[in-house]
């Protein structure tokens, strides 16, 4: 996963057109459409993007 940073697959504040928009990573894509987000190689990814990963699962709605 290179040099990406937690934010980068969550996603971010960015500037479009003099306005401030969120900007969804592939994480929260996947996370907001049901879809499934394959992480090739997550044992090599750094401390940030692993502690970031550890928080998702308290944030997503339990299973009906």
């Amino acid at each position: 996963m290179g040099g990406w940073k937690f934010a980068d697959l969550v996603g971010h504040l960015t500037v479009k057109n003099g306005s401030m928009t969120f900007e969804y990573g592939p994480l929260a894509l996947a996370m907001r459409y049901g879809a499934i987000i394959l992480l090739n190689e997550i044992d090599l990814t750094s401390p940030e993007i692993a502690a970031g990963l550890n928080s998702v699962p308290g944030r997503l709605p339990p299973c009906a």
